[in-house]
């Protein structure tokens, strides 16, 4: 380590035009993103090569102390800087400035950058997926609440773009958030598998030295390590499999942004927003643009987009440790977490302060004849073929809207006619109690099933994110204890840190 571009087989660095395309003009960037994920991951690793007597105690002490110093800096002294080897061995480096080559050199021990790497995108996957979780099943109560208020705002259903059939804005919302709980059932599946520590692992098979997993694996915050070591370095399959949850709740997301701009047109005009909601035009001055959705759904094809890209990126990789998978397919997913953050906030807000035109939402249904599937059934319930009502109630819908009279010429136009004149939206809704429909009675009975399996998920979940968030505090516990009962060794002050 006598020169950080020399490491003994390779003498020079990568070119340095060359360099910034691999690693940034600084090592800012990466500093933020994965330095106190490195560090964090190195004092559980030196308190286990101190337990199990790898490294001594006299050399243990002063790298804590000397990452302990850099933590609180807020890793000051590497910033501006370039990585010429990587963001690691530019920290690596910076030790060896501090407490001397010789003791800085024994933190690696037992360990590869594979493994490293591998822990450090599983901490950091975790942290994300425990963000992701709680905006899920926050976005899921507010529309469940949202659908509690709007139990009784009578509307069309759409299909096809095309009014159908009579149900509430409540029912509408209740649907979405049984969708978000199948996510949120999923999510939770994913957090199993990230309890697996890879460090340890090495480069891709295991190491020599008699180190200790388990210690390790319990200092981070996780339950189990890998089983096989190469599988703990070549895959990434958890930040794939929680990024493709995160499209899909972008394009869920998406659909409903779709359906609430819509309702907020002109015509049909079934829903409003507020001021902060809408934006205006620059040059007509009559508009109220529901641009929010319009973002919201722009967003969304983002998370999407990475899925793909990151999926390509491992494809045909070799099993073992692979830039493709384990830096250019995961470097995709940290933005695109972000962005579905993002949506989901967006979506809260619409579901919070949009509003059913109720007197508008009602009249619409009845005007576009969302009761005729109602009146056909009540047809076959006088022993008429569905195909026959069918065809009756839509011949009658066909010469009300062409402003002509159709003369019947069998029983069941006679009782079409007179079922289609009594027909009522409200009363058509009332009575939708099978099949999941929105009948109010049936709704509530809905409802709270969805309530009650959202409170499950919490439950769930609080055990999830109350260990994800305790794991630092604990590490830190466990690195005083350390300190203050093992013998100190001076720290070097003879060489200083390297800025250039």
């Amino acid at each position: 380590m006598n020169d950080r571009h020399d490491t003994g087989r390779i003498r020079e660095p990568v070119l340095p035009g060359l360099r910034d395309i691999l690693y940034g003009a600084t090592a800012d960037e990466a500093i933020d993103d994965e330095l106190g994920y490195m560090t964090a991951v190195d004092r559980a690793h030196l308190l286990m090569l101190a337990s199990t007597g790898i490294v001594a105690h006299e050399d243990v002490v002063p790298l804590l102390g000397a990452i302990e110093a850099l933590e609180a800096d807020d890793f000051g002294p590497l910033r501006g800087r370039h990585a010429p080897r990587g963001l690691y061995l530019l920290y690596e480096h910076h030790l060896a400035a501090m407490v001397g080559e010789e003791t800085a050199g024994r933190i690696h021990t037992g360990r590869s950058r594979n493994d490293l790497k591998a822990t450090v995108c599983q901490l950091r996957l975790r942290d994300a997926h425990c963000r992701l979780l709680s905006e899920l099943l926050r976005t899921e109560a507010i529309a469940l609440s949202a659908a509690r208020r709007h139990r009784d705002a009578v509307m069309s259903g759409f299909t096809h773009f095309q009014p159908s059939v009579p149900i509430t804005f409540g029912f509408y919302l209740a649907g979405f958030a049984a969708a978000l709980g199948r996510e949120t059932d999923r999510l939770l599946a994913e957090g199993a598998h990230l309890e697996r520590s890879p460090l340890g692992a090495g480069a891709m098979a295991g190491t020599d030295l008699a180190i200790d997993q388990g210690t390790t694996a319990g200092l981070l915050g996780f339950s189990s390590q890998f089983p096989v070591a190469l599988d703990a370095v070549a895959s990434r399959d958890s930040v794939t499999a929680v990024l493709s949850t995160a499209a899909s709740i972008g394009i869920a997301s998406s659909r409903a942004a779709m359906d609430l701009q819509m309702w907020t047109t002109a015509e049909p005009a079934l829903l409003e927003l507020p001021d902060h909601l809408v934006g205006s035009s620059s040059a007509m001055p009559q508009k109220r643009n529901a641009y929010l959705l319009e973002q919201l759904r722009g967003r969304s094809s983002q998370t999407v987009g990475a899925l793909t890209a990151a999926l390509l990126a491992a494809k045909s990789a070799p099993f073992t440790n692979s830039i493709e998978v384990g830096t250019e397919a995961v470097e995709q997913a940290w933005p695109a977490f972000d962005s579905t953050v993002e949506v989901l906030r967006l979506l809260r807000a619409h579901f919070t302060w949009a509003r059913p035109r109720l007197r508008e939402t009602e009249d619409h249904a009845a005007r576009h004849h969302t009761a005729a599937t109602a009146a056909a059934n009540r047809l076959v319930s006088l022993g008429h073929p569905f195909r026959r009502a069918h065809e009756a109630i839509g011949r009658l819908i066909s010469a009300a809207e062409e402003h002509r009279t159709v003369e019947p010429d069998s029983a069941v136009d006679e009782d079409a006619r007179r079922i289609l004149e009594e027909m009522d939206v409200r009363a058509t809704l009332e009575a939708s109690a099978y099949g999941g429909g929105p009948a109010p009675d049936a709704f509530d009975k809905v409802r709270f099933r969805l309530q009650e399996d959202l409170r499950r998920r919490c439950e769930q979940a609080e055990r999830h994110l109350r260990k994800a968030a305790s794991w630092r505090h604990d590490l830190n516990d466990a690195v005083r204890s350390y300190l203050a009962a093992a013998p100190a060794k001076e720290v070097k002050h003879g060489d200083q840190p390297d800025r250039s």
